[in-house]
């Protein structure tokens, strides 16, 4: 009899939790799984001023390249307001290659968008035409202090500085100067047919 009453008591003991391990348990899990969500939350938000960051960075690498190139195959450089906020950097440029050809190219910047094209003859710079070149980066702010282009048309060299939006992060900086790396011709500077004599 001493059996069975010690395997009943062992039966009773082990029937489950108590009401008082249940909420423990349960305020442990809900304390486990709100740091697990915090954390999750955490890492999706750093992974997207992450990928934000090396958007605006390639935006900006791919903008400096892209006037650094054309200001550096210029054999004249010339800078218009046509109108109020728009602001034009045009060039008379060559390729590169063995098949080399001179073209016209030129830069707007209006209402933060920052476009370019590419002609072989005189490029239009109505803001209606403007509207259809490429679009290189939006979000593009002059840096403080400074002008988007500040240009020497005698040394063919444009300083430019302008800052590109990051998301939620700091903007991104560009500063820097381009200078022509082509020879003035013996008749001078050519800015024909871009613009100008």
């Amino acid at each position: 009899m001493d059996g069975l009453r010690t395997r009943l008591e062992r039966a009773r003991s082990d029937a489950g939790i108590t009401l008082a391990e249940l909420l423990i348990y349960s305020f442990l899990a809900i304390i486990v799984l709100t740091l697990v969500g915090q954390f999750l939350i955490n890492s999706l938000r750093v992974d997207a001023q992450v990928r934000d960051g090396a958007a605006a960075a390639s935006n900006a690498q791919v903008a400096a390249a892209s006037i650094g190139q054309g200001i550096r195959n210029a054999s004249a450089v010339d800078l218009t307001e046509p109108e109020p906020g728009l602001l034009v950097l045009r060039t008379r440029s060559i390729g590169g290659g063995d098949e080399s050809a001179w073209f016209c190219q030129a830069w707007a910047i209006q209402n933060g968008d920052l476009r370019w094209t590419i002609s072989p003859d005189s490029i239009p710079i109505s803001a209606e035409v403007i509207a259809s070149w490429t679009l290189i980066v939006d979000s593009v702010q002059p840096a403080t202090g400074k002008p988007f282009f500040s240009v020497n048309p005698a040394d063919r060299a444009v300083d430019f500085a302008f800052t590109i939006a990051n998301g939620d992060g700091a903007p991104i900086l560009i500063d820097t100067t381009a200078v022509s790396r082509q020879p003035i011709p013996a008749t001078g500077r050519v800015s024909l047919p871009c613009f100008g004599s």
